[in-house]
């Protein structure tokens, strides 16, 4: 989503074609989420909570010898999302952390 933003493609734009290539109630349901900032948890999984659970993973992977360079990416998002003060926001607030990186404002 945000390299569609950074290229002049609105969020909404972006929901429209991933709802038309992708119709999956998780991916329109956090799409829509990330797309209007609506990260609160609401009881929902956390960045805390989705942190713990890929370091679960990582740690998995590492004594079984399976490489997961998607998990570490995440983590570090999980991790950078909650210096930023978003721990207690749903993980999706992850997505925060690439358009911080991006200079897109959240």
């Amino acid at each position: 989503m945000a390299l569609a933003e950074k290229n002049g493609v609105s969020r909404d734009t972006f929901m429209e074609f991933t709802r038309g290539f992708f119709p999956a109630p998780v991916i329109d349901g956090y799409g829509t989420r990330m797309a209007n900032n609506n990260f609160a948890s609401g009881g929902g999984f956390t960045v805390t909570l989705g942190s713990k659970d890929v370091g679960h993973m990582q740690h998995l992977a590492k004594d079984s010898g399976v490489h997961l360079p998607l998990a570490d990416i995440i983590q570090d998002h999980l991790k950078e999302a909650a210096t930023a003060g978003r721990s207690d926001l749903d993980w999706g607030a992850i997505a925060t952390v690439v358009r911080d990186k991006s200079g897109i404002k959240n």
